[in-house]
């Protein structure tokens, strides 16, 4: 079972066919991230930890990260799963991160950063170590950013970038429709492959 904003019960097949306004937005809607693969794995994972805090704790309306609650055959609620697919890619370097920042942020598309500068020491530390630091010489280790699909492809799509979806399955990441679907799905009690695998998207 599947519980919108608002507390009311979604069936599977409203889910996939996309009825309603949040679920419909969920459909044009992914929340993206991008990592430094030069990035030793357990640190990376704390990156985007981080950008997914401040991407979805900061956003200005919270109903667009359509959060849903699932309930498993025992009745035990599994809560805030967003329904909106969850894009990981990888960028050689630091200016690759660099770069698309500056593109999302000239079309005023809201990113949420995290540089060499926030990695150690306390906050206090972090901030102060930041302040002080060119912009120019910040080592970018991840960005995180959510928008509609159409015009975020136009900035992931691009050459030589390693692509990872939500759902974790080699190849073109799916469908947003179809996600929501396989969502739908598992909501109702079948199981999936958790296995991840990556692979190069070209222009």
């Amino acid at each position: 079972m599947l519980i919108d904003q608002d507390g009311n019960q979604i069936t599977a097949s409203d889910h996939m066919t996309g009825n309603g306004d949040v679920l419909a937005m969920s459909t044009a809607w992914r929340i993206v991230a991008v990592l430094n693969k030069k990035v030793e794995f357990g640190p990376l994972l704390n990156v985007l930890g981080h950008l997914m805090t401040g991407l979805a704790g900061g956003i200005p309306d919270r109903t667009g990260l359509d959060l849903q609650q699932y309930f498993d055959g025992d009745g035990d609620i599994h809560p805030d799963i967003s329904c909106h697919p969850v894009i990981v890619l990888r960028a050689d370097r630091s200016n690759q991160l660099r770069a698309l920042r500056a593109r999302l942020r000239d079309v005023n598309i809201r990113v949420v950063d995290f540089v060499h500068t926030m990695t150690e020491g306390g906050t206090a530390t972090q901030l102060a170590r930041t302040q002080e630091t060119p912009a120019a010489e910040l080592e970018y280790l991840g960005i995180a950013f959510m928008g509609d699909r159409a015009t975020l492809d136009s900035f992931t799509r691009t050459r030589g970038t390693d692509r990872r979806n939500d759902q974790g399955r080699a190849g073109t990441a799916p469908a947003a429709a179809e996600q929501c679907a396989g969502r739908a799905r598992l909501s109702r009690g079948a199981g999936g492959s958790a296995a991840r695998s990556a692979v190069t998207t070209t222009t």
